[in-house]
């Protein structure tokens, strides 16, 4: 039996969607650790013990268990960023790639180019459906409600522009309680499923992160197949939207958030119409059509048909 398992327990963020995506596509059922009892845990290590099983590991704090496997040699470890010490990390799944069948990194910006060839790279993409407005100014974030996404800090910096249009945040995380009763212009939804999320983006025009640690951001992947306009920060993950699509981006210290935002507020509908149009297009040549056959072809070995 294979399974997927990941330490967060939230129904919102890069790692929850895809390990949902993958039970989706392939039937391969998730475990969280984060809300086990302590006897749920034991059991569940008692389980790692089983040959028989294969695991699928989902960033680091998951992926360190593969450690109790290292004989069996069959494993799988999913970074999905680079977190706060890229080094470190970077050590970390190189050891893990010693024994494990295989370590993907669901984008090859999440290291330097040199260090990404270690690894396999599967690379992230989208499975919303849904599309923006071009007559909306209004500008959405989705994902988790935690300091490291900086969604404290975009509701800081959003204050000189809500007379302009509306912020709407969705997902959950610590932040959730105190944001929401700190800033009542913001519109907060807590988690939300696809189809919920999708009919909040109908009425949207543009996607915002502050957060400036992402290896591929699915959340990004999945607001520009929508055809949001994205304004995010300049990281290496992220420059493609500068080196190809030529849109201005954040920089990390946030000093030209308000000319950025700004200038996209305020532009007309029909260009704005196009931009989306340009978006979805690139979305659609980059980023879509190869992550299930590429997993696809990853499971082989284990003798079952996805």
């Amino acid at each position: 039996m294979i399974y997927n398992v990941l330490w967060s327990d939230k129904s919102f963020g890069g790692a929850e969607i895809y390990v949902r995506k993958m039970q989706s596509e392939f039937a391969i059922p998730f475990i969280t650790l984060k809300d086990k009892s302590v006897w749920q845990l034991i059991c569940f290590f008692f389980t790692l013990l089983n040959p028989a099983n294969q695991y699928i590991f989902h960033d680091t704090r998951a992926s360190l268990l593969s450690a109790f496997r290292f004989f069996y040699r069959k494993d799988i470890c999913v970074l999905h960023g680079p977190g706060k010490h890229a080094k470190f990390i970077f050590l970390l799944h190189k050891l893990f790639n010693s024994y494990c069948y295989r370590v993907i990194l669901v984008n090859s910006d999440i290291f330097s180019a040199q260090a990404s060839k270690a690894f396999h790279i599967i690379e992230n993409e989208s499975s919303l459906d849904s599309h923006s407005s071009p007559t909306s100014k209004d500008v959405i974030y989705f994902g988790r409600l935690e300091k490291s996404k900086g969604v404290d800090v975009l509701c800081e910096y959003w204050q000189k522009h809500a007379h302009l249009a509306s912020l709407h945040i969705v997902g959950d995380g610590s932040l959730h309680k105190a944001l929401k009763e700190q800033y009542p212009n913001i519109q907060f939804y807590g988690a939300l499923n696809h189809q919920q999320l999708n009919k909040v983006i109908n009425n949207v025009a543009f996607y915002i992160s502050c957060s400036n640690r992402e290896g591929k951001s699915l959340a990004l992947m999945e607001a520009m197949s929508t055809g949001l306009i994205p304004i995010v920060c300049d990281i290496q993950s992220q420059h493609f939207l500068y080196q190809d699509l030529d849109f201005p981006l954040l920089n990390e210290d946030l000093s030209n958030f308000d000319s950025v935002v700004s200038t996209w507020l305020n532009q007309k509908d029909e260009p704005k119409k196009i931009t989306m149009q340009k978006v979805k297009n690139y979305s659609k040549t980059h980023f879509q059509g190869n992550w299930a056959n590429q997993w696809r072809e990853v499971l082989k070995p284990t003798g079952k048909s996805y």
